[in-house]
């Protein structure tokens, strides 16, 4: 899951959403402006982990930011 680029999640961002979501299987913020990136980066700092966390404007085009494609059999 780890690479050099942020991965975009489906979920939407807020900065206090962890504080305020249930405690199981939070679903993610109703709606934001910002999407919620995981697990990317160009720096070892957070090339390392899909635990890391972090945020964008998914109508801004970046060269840090993409997607991985699944199949699901």
């Amino acid at each position: 899951m780890a690479g050099n680029v942020w991965e975009w999640c489906s979920d939407w961002y807020h900065e206090k959403y962890y504080i305020l979501s249930p405690e199981k299987n939070p679903q993610g913020a109703d709606f934001n402006d910002m999407r919620v990136l995981r697990g990317g980066g160009r720096t070892r700092e957070y090339c390392h982990s899909s635990s890391c966390r972090s945020y964008d404007d998914p109508l801004v085009p970046s060269d840090t930011n993409g997607f991985r494609v699944v199949m699901v059999p």
